[in-house]
Order: structure tokens, then C-alpha cells, then sequence
């Protein structure tokens, strides 16, 4: 049940980071995409199709909460809407993707809402700036 809280993931990840030397933003950034990525290949085979039945994690009403959890690690707005945006790309480039309204949905919701924080604080930021005499 950890994926309602991914803090054992993101625990293991900045470990994993931090042994490789590697960004700890890239191993968020990589949970988020494959949470939001497309269970299904080019050809609509489950990618745990091994014979063994296998309950795919990257179910919405599972991962929701993760996915929030987990833009908030990220320092910037535009880290966060190039995921986002990444992520909209390679659903889009998948055909039977476009069945799924309500991941399609989610992804596009949380996409616009970090456009819309970005440009709040842009405004705020420049007001900031312009300091009448």
C-alpha cells in the first residue's frame, strides 16, 4: 500500500541517487513518470503480461495521491510542467491511450494547474520588481 505514500520509493531513490551520484530531482522525476506513463506497449500488451497475473500499480485510484506527493518534492515549477508535459507527449504518441479519459484527464488538469501557478507567480514576481516612485 506504500504507492499512497511514495516515501519509500522516494527513500529508496535519493539513496540510489546519492550512491550513483546522480541528481535526487531526476530519480522523483522518473517515479512520476511512471506513474502517470501508459501501462500498455504499442500493441495494447500489458507490460507485465508473464504468464503470472500481475496487478499494475499505475491504477488511478492508486496513484493520485503519490503523484501530488511528489510534484511538491520538485524546487520548481518548471520541473514540474516538463514532466507533466513529457508525460502528455509520450500518452500521446500511444493510440489506445486516448481510451483512457480520466488518466488523460488527471495529466492534463495538473499540467494546466502548474502553467497557472507559474504564471501567478511570474505576476507576483514581477510586481515585485516594479516598485512605484
Amino acid at each position: 500500500n506504500f504507492i499512497q505514500d511514495p516515501s519509500l520509493v522516494i527513500d529508496l531513490a535519493r539513496d540510489f541517487s546519492r550512491s550513483f551520484h546522480i541528481q535526487s530531482d531526476l530519480a522523483v522525476q522518473k517515479h512520476i513518470d511512471f506513474l502517470l506513463s501508459w501501462p500498455k506497449d504499442r500493441k495494447g500488451n500489458d507490460h507485465f503480461s508473464s504468464g503470472k497475473k500481475c496487478q499494475d500499480i499505475r491504477r488511478i485510484d492508486k496513484y493520485k495521491g503519490a503523484v501530488q506527493v511528489l510534484l511538491k518534492l520538485l524546487p520548481s515549477n518548471i520541473m514540474k510542467i516538463s514532466v507533466l508535459r513529457n508525460c502528455l507527449i509520450a500518452m500521446e504518441k500511444i493510440d489506445d491511450s486516448g481510451k483512457d479519459f480520466e488518466r488523460y484527464s488527471f495529466i492534463l488538469s495538473l499540467y494546466q494547474r502548474e502553467l497557472a501557478e507559474a504564471k501567478y507567480k511570474k505576476i507576483q514576481w514581477c510586481s515585485i520588481l516594479i516598485v512605484p516612485r
